[in-house]
Formats: structure tokens, sequence, C-alpha cells
């Protein structure tokens, strides 16, 4: 708290000042936990008169009180959960993918992490009609990969489905930090009705733009690594929007997940579902399995999961 000075509200006169400061009284968390009523008595000084500081002290220093009703009304009011299209998968994470997190999915080249996405994308799409920003930095996206998905899934109106989804292509770690920076820009303007919507993220992926600043001379890597993660996480939390990543699984040794990016990148996710092909079994099938979570227990238990026309779906 700072320092009592002249000036801070109407009564705050050099001689009162002078006064509490004899008494010991030289900042506001002093002056707010004093006896005004022994003050008072002891140096002749109108009661109503250091009361009526108090109370502007209180108002511009004090943070307002929050019951617990209040934040749980809150909380039912902004965050969602987000299906993945698969009934299993979101059994797996406790209902789907949350608004207000970073999720995060990691696995090898061709285990359905871009498959994943579009499924989210077009299911949020058709389900909820929010809008969905679908950053593609390795040119992956198609519409017409899209188009199949909601067709597949029976939508009724594939035009207005796929115009709540908005890509935008990414090839470098500074046009995705510039990006990102726009958005919550515009996010908290509301500036269009498609920001005004906005409740999926989807960054595919991650490790494509920042594993080149990583490593050598470049000194700055771990810095703006970290910087991408921060945005994201704040994005999601400030306006409650579900951010979804891919990254890269280098391996997994004696059930350990080694993921790229390194230890610093481990943290920036809420959570983390790890699809991996297996072995003995049909091609489409992969198995998905919980690797981090801030909310749930992490358990050796996985679904299995199978990419279809209609993206991820539950295994028939």
């Amino acid at each position: 708290m700072p320092k009592l000075r002249v000036g801070m509200c109407t009564g705050a006169t050099p001689k009162l000042l002078q006064t509490l400061e004899e008494l010991g009284i030289c900042s506001v968390t002093d002056y707010i936990s004093s006896n005004l009523e022994k003050i008072s008595s002891e140096r002749s000084l109108p009661y109503k008169d250091l009361l009526s500081i108090r109370r502007v002290l209180l108002a511009q220093y004090s943070a307002f009180p929050v019951t617990g009703a209040d934040v749980y009304t809150h909380l039912l009011s902004s965050v969602s959960i987000l299906s993945t299209g698969s009934q299993v998968l979101d059994q797996l994470l406790d209902g789907g993918i949350y608004t207000g997190e970073l999720t995060e999915v990691v696995g090898d080249i061709s285990a359905g992490k871009t498959q994943l996405c579009f499924t989210v994308a077009a299911v949020v799409a058709m389900e909820t009609n929010k809008s969905v920003l679908f950053i593609d930095t390795c040119g992956s996206f198609t519409a017409e990969r899209l188009e199949e998905v909601l067709e597949e899934r029976g939508c009724k109106d594939i035009p207005a489905s796929l115009n709540c989804i908005c890509c935008e292509q990414k090839l470098d770690i500074f046009s995705l930090l510039e990006m990102l920076e726009e958005t919550r820009s515009n996010l908290a303007r509301k500036s269009d009705d498609f920001h005004t919507s906005l409740k999926l993220i989807v960054v595919d992926s991650v490790t494509r733009v920042i594993s080149p600043v990583l490593g050598g001379q470049q000194s700055d890597g771990h810095a703006l690594m970290c910087q991408i993660g921060l945005k994201l996480r704040l994005i999601s939390s400030e306006f409650s929007c579900a951010v979804l990543v891919t990254n890269n699984l280098l391996g997994a040794d004696f059930g350990a997940v080694n993921i790229a990016l390194g230890r610093t990148w481990l943290h920036s996710p809420h959570t983390r579902v790890v699809l991996q092909r297996q072995e003995k079994t049909t091609a489409n099938t992969r198995r998905a399995r919980l690797a981090k979570s801030s909310r749930l227990a992490i358990s050796k238990g996985s679904v299995v999961i199978q990419l279809t026309p209609r993206g991820v779906d539950d295994v028939t």
C-alpha cells in the first residue's frame, strides 16, 4: 500500500498527515487498520472526517469482495465443454475440450492430429454455430475435408457451418505471434460478429513454427516459445475460448512420453492427449491417452478411436 500524502483525498491536509505521522500512521494500510475513534478522542479530530477519509481510501485501494456464489455463477456462464466428435474421447476428457484451457494433442506423423482438429472444428461450427479460428502452420488445411466431415455427420446447412470457420495460414513464429495479438485485440474490442462469437482457436501445429527458432545460435527461441504459450493461455482464460494445438511425439520409452519443444513447453498446456497408432490392428485405429490434466487424475487407461470420413469417431 502507498504512503499517505497530501492530495490523496480531500481531507488529507498537511496538518492531519503530520498528526497521523506522530502516531506512527504513515501508509494507507496503517490508516485503514487503525482505531479512528481513539485517534479522534486523543487528538480532538472530527470522527466523521476521519471516517470519510477511510471510505475514500478503501474505495481507491481495496479489492471488491467476491463470494463463492459469484465465482460459481461466472463459471456457469463462461465455461463451455466442446465435443471432440467421439464419445469415448469426450469421456476421457471429462466431457470434451474445455473453454478457458489450452489443450494439446501430441502424436507422431499420421497419428490423426490434424483429423482431430478438423473434427472438433466441424462439430463446434455445426452444433453451436460459434466461430472457429483455424491457424494452419504447415499447409494441411483443406476446406474439402471439412466439408466431407460435415456432410458425413449429417450437417443440414454446410455453407453456414463452413462460414463459421476462418482459416489463417502462418508459416513462421513472428507472423503467428502477430496473429495472436491481433486476435486478442479483436476479441477485447468485439470488432465483428466473428470475434464476438469466437469459441475455438486451433493451431496446427505449434511445432512447425517453434522448432526452427530453437537450438543452435537461436538464443531467443525459448523466449519466443514462452510468448506463444502465454498468449494462447491468456486468450483462452480472458475470453472463455477453447484453444487446441498439435505437437509432435518424438517417441515413448518405457511409457514415458517424449514431446517435441522440450521441457520448457511441457507446462504450457492445461491438458495433453497422446495419439498413437496401434500395432497389429487396422490402419485407421488410434489409441488416445490422457498424459496431463489440470482437472483430472492421470491414469494408465486409454481409449481406442478410429479415423473415418466422419473424422475422429468411435470404433464400431
